[in-house]
């Protein structure tokens, strides 16, 4: 919602930073039927796609994603990342070993926060963005 400005949220409210969480940011062309059934009837699809809406300005990121993810691949985040760099943003891409699509939600959750090293990694995201 931050990359999109026909949303409007940029423009109200001061963002710190944005946390991605092993998100799809980077599918087109679709290559699953669900991608389809959400975004192919849009006359410009590439736009449902935030990795075509990056720009210097956005907020800093951190994009956490797990290399076991057979949900969303891996390569949504890196794209994601370097795209951010190339455009000059600031931008933290974090890989955990092992890490399944649903393991970079749950391990925020309070039981399970010793898993990977997110939540260190997420709580001190925060601690640098936050005034």
């Amino acid at each position: 919602l931050t990359m999109a400005d026909e949303f409007g949220i940029a423009g109200r409210i001061n963002i710190s930073g944005i946390i991605g969480l092993s998100g799809p940011y980077d599918f087109y062309p679709f290559d699953v039927s669900q991608s389809e059934n959400a975004f192919g009837h849009l006359q410009e699809p590439e736009q449902s796609q935030p990795i075509n809406r990056v720009g210097a300005e956005m907020p800093p990121m951190l994009l956490v994603h797990g290399d076991a993810d057979r949900t969303v691949y891996l390569r949504n985040s890196v794209n994601l990342a370097e795209a951010v760099e190339a455009a000059g943003g600031t931008v933290q891409l974090k890989v955990y070993s092992g890490a399944s699509h649903a393991d970079t939600l749950i391990s925020l959750a309070w039981p399970l926060r010793w898993r990977h090293g997110l939540w260190d990694d997420v709580m001190a995201f925060i601690g640098e963005v936050v005034p």
